[in-house]
């Protein structure tokens, strides 16, 4: 035990260096796709990785190795290395001025995305019958059977990744927008509250917490952003008070949803202690069964990464199902992380390989959205794709960062958004303030003048 303390403590300072010296320069938020993706390796694998070397605490299996520990440690170094390269071609470069505020678009894209969500639900209906958490408050699910049915009615369904549009990246877009408008006063509180709680209920439909932490974050995100000063004006404080409504809204639907899960006479202390395994805990778990999965079973040679529609002949393995059955014996899901991901399928050379690529992925983004002016849009837009960088510590590369449906999608949100921009020109024109006369000015009477009545 004292070994694996020790090599805790080491990790840790393999990471800290690196957030320290962003907390003190401006790099934290001056590049925020790559610093919130070291924040979320830091937390959800170097933090977490204190339950795997410790498992009696959760009574969890034990797959603590210290070849995990070296890939804990060498995934912090490659950060620093290709991270280092891309700070010495962009220092000193400054970012582009934000653009002038277009409220016409950005109202009309923030319903026509509503509507959109509500399009897609209405097809999962009609396609599958009521989402989980309407049975749940129906009273036809609990602890027994809901774990089977929404396996069946989510992740078990051929055209989920058209369905999960709706519980996860639209209402993540919506809740952003929406909440980034009543910040900057473009949209009243109530009304931006009120689309913020559509977003959670979206996002809770399917019974599970991960898209509601998701939203949460990404609100968290999004206030430190316009707080940095990335729709203009000077830099301000932040003020957490300003996030307590949204985390009520967020945090008691998955306490609810924890109590059902683990059945009415679980403590307040157990569903926590469950939350918290769940946000830092599971991903270092999955990251060390990587490791063991490869010494018991063996490597998985790609079988893992997608098809892409059938266009490649392997028959891919659900590495999240996978994992879960190799850990758990039973069925569920228990996401791999990006750096367990490479491992698993090539062990070092995949490790290696994959990281860097999403290193670079996450650069890259940094770099497209640092060359924008940005508006609430473009903001949605980078917000999304931080809290995307931060989750490569949480799931596959193709399952998040890269995915294809995900991509897609926000193609056409930008198809959407360009279109919409379009068509609220007139709009915009009709809301111009008129110009004034032309003419002399009028005279300005000195105080305590004469006046003329005629």
């Amino acid at each position: 035990m004292a070994l694996r303390f020790a090599l805790y403590l080491l990790t840790l300072l393999v990471y800290v260096p690196w957030l320290v010296r962003a907390a003190r320069t401006r790099k934290f938020y001056e590049y925020p796709v790559v610093s919130f993706c070291f924040l979320g390796l830091f937390v959800c694998n170097a933090v977490g990785s204190l339950l795997v070397a410790f498992p009696t605490w959760y009574d969890r299996p034990d797959v603590w190795t210290v070849e995990y520990v070296l890939l804990l440690i060498a995934q912090a170094v490659l950060f620093y290395a290709v991270t280092g390269v891309y700070f010495l071609f962009v220092k000193g470069r400054p970012r582009p001025a934000p653009a002038p505020p277009r409220l016409a678009s950005e109202l009309l894209f923030l319903h026509v995305l509503l509507a959109l969500v509500c399009i897609i639900l209405l097809v999962y209906v009609n396609d599958v019958g009521m989402p989980p958490l309407i049975e749940i408050i129906r009273g036809n699910l609990d602890e027994t059977n809901v774990i089977g049915y929404r396996t069946e009615t989510t992740v078990g369904l051929d055209r989920f990744y058209l369905y999960n549009l709706a519980f996860g990246p639209l209402p993540v877009v919506l809740c952003v927008q929406a909440f980034v408008l009543k910040l900057t006063r473009r949209l009243p509180a109530a009304y931006a509250y009120a689309l913020m709680a559509l977003a959670f209920f979206f996002a809770s439909l399917p019974g599970g917490k991960g898209s509601i932490i998701d939203i949460l974050t990404a609100l968290g995100i999004a206030y430190m952003l316009v707080l940095w000063g990335y729709l203009g004006g000077t830099p301000r404080p932040l003020r957490m008070s300003r996030l307590v409504l949204p985390a009520l809204l967020g945090v008691t639907p998955v306490l609810l949803m924890y109590r059902l899960y683990m059945g009415p006479e679980a403590a307040a202390s157990s569903i926590l202690s469950s939350l918290t395994y769940r946000i830092i805990g599971v991903y270092s778990e999955t990251t060390a069964g990587s490791v063991i999965y490869t010494q018991v079973v063996g490597f998985l040679h790609g079988a893992s990464f997608p098809t892409i529609r059938g266009l490649l002949k392997h028959t891919q393995v659900g590495l999240s199902d996978e994992m879960h059955f190799f850990l758990f014996g039973g069925p569920g899901g228990a996401p791999v992380p990006v750096a367990g991901e490479g491992f698993v399928n090539f062990g070092w050379p995949g490790f290696l390989v994959l990281t860097l690529i999403a290193y670079a992925i996450v650069i890259g983004l940094q770099e497209a959205f640092r060359r924008m002016e940005m508006d609430v849009f473009r903001l949605s837009l980078l917000i999304f794709y931080v809290l995307a960088a931060t989750k490569m510590a949480q799931t596959s590369l193709f399952a998040n960062l890269v995915s294809l449906t995900y991509t897609a999608a926000i193609v056409c949100l930008i198809a959407l958004r360009v279109v919409l921009s379009i068509v609220s020109l007139p709009t915009r024109a009709a809301l111009r303030r008129p110009e004034a006369p032309v003419g002399p000015a009028p005279t300005r009477l000195r105080e305590g003048a004469p006046t003329r009545l005629r």
